[in-house]
Order: C-alpha cells, then sequence, then structure tokens
C-alpha cells in the first residue's frame, strides 16, 4: 500500500488521509509513507497519524516503510525532533539534526500498567482506581513541569482530564501524548489518541445502539454526559464533566478538536463545526493562548459553575467531580 502525504499535517487533513488508507482495497502487509510533498507539520495530526500508523503497526501486523525525497528535509527534521519516528520504532528518512529544547513533550506512550507501578499508598487499601487517578495527577504534573519549568495546574488539569477518560472509558491499555508550546505565537498544543472502542461504542451502553458518531461526539461535550452512572460522591467519580470544560475553555481561549470513528468536532468561539474522519479510536486535540488562559484561569470555575446549571436544565442534574473542579 502506497500513501503519499499531503503538504500539511494537520487536524484537517488527517481524516481524509485515514479514510484514503481504510477504504483501500487489499489488505497489504507493508505500508509505504511517501513525505515527499511534506511541507509542513502540526503537533494534533502529528500525533493523530502517528497512533494510526502504531495502530497499523501493532494491531494489523503491517510493516511500516518510510521515503521522502533529497530536497525537502525540515517537516521530516521537526518529525524526528519531537518522536515521531521513535514512537513508531522506525528510522526516519532522510532527516536532519534539530536543536532540542524543553518547549514539547515529545511524542510517547503513557501505559496504564506504568502508571500503576508509580504509585502505592496503603491507605488506600490496594484500590487500582484511585491508585490509577493518583498516577495519573502525578503524571500530568510532569508533563507540565517539562513544557513549563514548572508545575502549571491549568495544563495539568488539561492532560489530566483527557487521560482519565481514555482509561475510564475506552478500554485502552494505554494511550499516546504530545504537547508543543510556541512562545512567539503564545499558544500551546495538546493532544492525547487511542485505539479504544470509540465514543459511540461507549455511550451507546447508556443511551442506546441508535446513536451515531456525530449525536456521541456532540453530546460528549455537554456536561454530565458519561456512559457510566454519576455518584457524586468521591473525588474520582465520573461525572461527565471534563471535556464540557475542556471545550468551553477552548471556546474562550483557543480551539479543541475531538475525533472518533467517523466523525471529528472542532470547538472555538463559532461554535461547533463538524468534519467527516475516519478514526478507530478517539483522539482530543487542544490549543490555547497560553499567557491569556493564565491570567483568566478563575473563568474555569466559572464554566463549571455554568455547566452545572445547564446539566439540571437538561435534565441530568449532573455536578463535576472534585478532581474536576480540582485546578
Amino acid at each position: 500500500m502506497y500513501i503519499k502525504v499531503p503538504s500539511g499535517l494537520s487536524e484537517y487533513t488527517i481524516g481524509k488521509l485515514i479514510l484514503q488508507i481504510e477504504s483501500y482495497d487489499g489488505c497489504d502487509s507493508e505500508i509505504t509513507v511517501d513525505f515527499s510533498d511534506l511541507r509542513i507539520a502540526y503537533p494534533i495530526g502529528s500525533l493523530v497519524f502517528a497512533q494510526y500508523l502504531k495502530y497499523n503497526k501493532d494491531s494489523r501486523a503491517r510493516i511500516l516503510k518510510f521515503i521522502s525525497s533529497d530536497t525537502h528535509t525540515n517537516p521530516i527534521s521537526y518529525l524526528e525532533y519531537v518522536g515521531f519516528f521513535k514512537f513508531l520504532g522506525e528510522n526516519p528518512p532522510q532527516a536532519v539534526q534539530v536543536p532540542t529544547n524543553k518547549t514539547y513533550v515529545p511524542m510517547g506512550i503513557l501505559e496504564k500498567s506504568n502508571l500503576l507501578s508509580l504509585v502505592y499508598d496503603e491507605k488506600l487499601n490496594g484500590r487500582k482506581d484511585y491508585l490509577l487517578q493518583d498516577a495519573i495527577e502525578m503524571c500530568s504534573d510532569n508533563y507540565s513541569q517539562w513544557m513549563f519549568d514548572k508545575v502549571e495546574p491549568v495544563f495539568s488539569y488539561c492532560f489530566r482530564e483527557i487521560i482519565r477518560n481514555v482509561f475510564e472509558h475506552t478500554g485502552c491499555l494505554y494511550c499516546s501524548v504530545f504537547g508543543q508550546i510556541y512562545p512567539k505565537r503564545d499558544e500551546v498544543e495538546i493532544c492525547i489518541a487511542d485505539s479504544g472502542r470509540g465514543i459511540r461504542n461507549s455511550l451507546s451502553e447508556k443511551y442506546g445502539e441508535q446513536i451515531d458518531d456525530e449525536w456521541a461526539l456532540k453530546n460528549a461535550i455537554l456536561p454530565g454526559i458519561t456512559s457510566e452512572s454519576v455518584k457524586n460522591s468521591g473525588k474520582y467519580d465520573n461525572s461527565g464533566f471534563g471535556l464540557y470544560v475542556l471545550s468551553k475553555i477552548a471556546e474562550r481561549f483557543g480551539y479543541m478538536w475531538i475525533g472518533s470513528c467517523s466523525k471529528m468536532l472542532k470547538i472555538n468561539h463559532q461554535g461547533v463545526k463538524v468534519y467527516e474522519g475516519c478514526y478507530p479510536g478517539t483522539f482530543v486535540g487542544i490549543n490555547f493562548r497560553y499567557s491569556s488562559l493564565l491570567r483568566n484561569r478563575t473563568q474555569i470555575q466559572d464554566i463549571i459553575n455554568e455547566g452545572e446549571r445547564l446539566s439540571q436544565q437538561l435534565g441530568i442534574y449532573g455536578k463535576a467531580s472534585t478532581s474536576t473542579k480540582d485546578i
């Protein structure tokens, strides 16, 4: 199977690119990925593509082969720099060395088993759900500290809420993580992807098999919508507020992409727009103007309060968990 990557590897092109691969008539054991036309690669599109290729390599036993022209090495260098090829266990084609710094969290795998090994507290009497959540908090703080040289609670929160969703709802044993800061543009971009059962399959257990991917995505960003029963009795209860809060932060301070199976949503100050996609699992990518968000972080509590009122109006009567409120 031969695939040519478009000139821009982004949220806008990744759906069509994966759809092209998925619709290929054949079950070739090898995928040749040609980067010759690539001129620019963005974090969200890059991680989603990497995770999709890893899914083909690990779950479909396909061999990956990468090629590029001799003259266009900058995008390949960026992908090598942020760990794209190392993530896949492959060597980059004709890349050049670029200087390293700490403005990014390299593409990597976050495994559930490794998270559990990070923490142990006898006070919890071995409750693995609490141990896992504590480990997610610790890991999210580490990601934030790596990017900003200190723990920035707002960005720890972003990592934490998305990672929690992966291990609570998808059935996955791992997810992939990537983060990038653009100081000159005053932007930070975070993306987390998995190859799990997808949002529609998760919500259909509670809301019925008749729901489709678009319904599932649009409802997943409403307050109190979750595949599990809402308890509201403990710090880590599943309240269905994490994606809602992130989407509202995105409306005020940047944008957010969420994709699962056949659909993708872009959320920003203009509202919600639906795009066609094709992704075996779920990804969430967010881009914020970080100095503005840090100056106005108290607005997040306002968002949570608004969400709890909206949840009542929708007849859900959900409240954000203590963890979701902990910023």
